[in-house]
């Protein structure tokens, strides 16, 4: 296969970590403004905020899961491989969005479920990282053609050695926290930062002693972004507005 036929500039995987509140969901409002057609899988039941920002409603589905329903993590994926009423994954493309919202929850669906299971701490913990992982392998993978948005809040761990606290997206377990990221071209975190009186909600994309990030399309985004996913995305994907 010739490169230029990579999928890279038609589909946009990311992971996107911040504090509860930090502007993740609100985020996905200008995507939907700006034409994209989301499908959100709701773990956080946080969706209210958009009814603020969403000048095109129509562009948004959602299903807002159940966190105490053990079967909630394989209703999300049955889901995910085919929406009733907008069809397979298979057969979305570069205008469509599926968003995990978020990982946080849904690992600990999962890591609640494996823990009744499994009397053995170590055993439902492994066995929840597994399930999890397993899930965004999928997610990032090939067999999922749109455009796929994470998002997580951050755990801290410490190193062994250097007795250095750095931040990781919080999924399910210690293990996962520090391999997820592999799984994606693109993790971004959400910062606040006070511009004279204000504060400022930006991307950043760029590594810091603080925490390890990526972006796969370093000569166009900048370090530090507006908090503008629409803008962001159709730049990578070389648009012209």
């Amino acid at each position: 296969m010739k490169f230029s036929e990579h999928p890279a500039s038609s589909r946009i995987k990311v992971m996107i970590i911040g504090d509860s509140g930090s502007g993740k969901t609100t985020a996905l409002a200008s995507l939907a403004n700006a034409g994209y057609k989301l499908r959100i899988l709701d773990f956080d039941s946080g969706l209210d905020i958009l009814h603020h920002y969403l000048e095109e409603p129509d562009n948004v589905n959602y299903h807002t899961f159940d966190v105490h329903d053990p079967t909630s993590p394989d209703k999300a994926a049955a889901m995910t491989l085919n929406w009733e009423g907008l069809g397979p994954i298979a057969e979305t493309g570069p205008n469509d969005v599926l968003v995990l919202d978020t990982a946080t929850a849904f690992g600990q669906c999962i890591e609640s479920f494996e823990a009744k299971k499994n009397k053995d701490g170590r055993k439902s913990s492994w066995e929840a990282q597994k399930k999890a992982n397993h899930f965004l392998q999928f997610l990032t993978g090939p067999s999922v053609p749109c455009n796929v948005i994470v998002n997580t809040h951050y755990r801290l761990v410490e190193n062994e050695v250097t007795g250095q606290m750095k931040a990781y997206p919080e999924v399910v377990g210690r293990a996962l926290a520090l391999n997820v990221g592999r799984l994606f071209n693109n993790i971004w975190r959400l910062a606040v930062k006070r511009v004279g009186k204000e504060e400022v909600r930006v991307l950043l994309t760029q590594s810091d002693s603080y925490m390890t990030l990526k972006c796969s399309a370093p000569t166009v985004i900048e370090a530090e972004e507006p908090l503008d996913l629409a803008d962001i995305f159709n730049r990578m994907k070389g648009k012209t507005s």
